[in-house]
């Protein structure tokens, strides 16, 4: 994790704040995280004038789509308190699942549709990991939800058949969010 998560993540872009909060629809940014779909998170941070989109259809200014996309991960990071690809994955689990996860927290007395995002993010992350059976299954996962960015410090050679796999296996799950992942997770 990243840290405590805010209720509200601010920053200033070139003199406009800019503010996305989980007190305008934290089901749906689960959704827009869950699904791969930065686009629409971008448009909730953009309320209400829109500067932030007519900066992005100026070709003469630097505000391009990849900082629109840097923008919203830093908030999004801020806001949930873990990494953006963790985000991204524990909310997907969250929509693809939404029945069992819906039912386990009626059952513990937790309303993920109208709670924090951090504490719906972090409510999937302790359904997870209890239903875990081995500290490896445990590690396994916290591997998995930590994204490509833990392969970077991991050691291993190029040709290995075990590299090849896991390549293929994140490819494949990162095809599943529309882009094949390169853009939206920085690869």
């Amino acid at each position: 994790m990243l840290g405590i998560p805010a209720r509200s993540a601010q920053a200033d872009v070139d003199g406009h704040l800019v503010e996305l909060s989980d007190f305008a629809d934290p089901p749906g940014i689960i959704e827009s995280l869950g699904t791969g779909d930065w686009w629409r998170l971008f448009c909730m941070i953009d309320q209400p004038d829109h500067e932030l989109y007519r900066r992005i259809c100026d070709r003469r200014d630097g505000f391009d789509a990849a900082a629109a996309l840097s923008l919203t991960r830093v908030l999004v990071e801020t806001l949930t308190g873990y990494p953006f690809f963790t985000a991204c994955s524990l909310a997907a689990t969250a929509v693809s699942d939404w029945a069992t996860l819906d039912g386990m927290a009626a059952y513990q007395g937790f309303d993920p549709w109208t709670a924090p995002v951090a504490r719906t993010l972090a409510f999937v992350h302790h359904c997870l990991k209890t239903s875990r059976d081995t500290p490896g299954d445990l590690a396994r996962l916290e591997h998995q939800l930590a994204g490509p960015e833990a392969d970077e410090d991991r050691p291993r050679a190029p040709d290995s058949s075990l590299a090849r796999a896991e390549a293929s296996m994140v490819n494949e799950w990162l095809g599943y969010f529309g882009d094949g992942g390169e853009s939206l997770y920085g690869g």
